[in-house]
């Protein structure tokens, strides 16, 4: 459970980042905000199993 928690934390700020990097570069479509998400879900699985090793 743990584990799962951190995985959660990780996504959250990586997509509160990248979701103030769309309003800042004025990417507001919803292909961006597709993109932001799984960019975030990718990167925070891949920051989980380097954090986790």
């Amino acid at each position: 459970m743990p584990e799962f928690l951190l995985i959660i934390f990780i996504f959250l700020i990586l997509i509160g980042t990248s979701s103030i990097l769309n309003v800042l570069l004025k990417m507001t479509a919803k292909k961006y905000w597709f993109i932001s998400v799984l960019l975030s879900a990718g990167l925070s699985v891949m920051i989980f199993a380097l954090l986790s090793s």
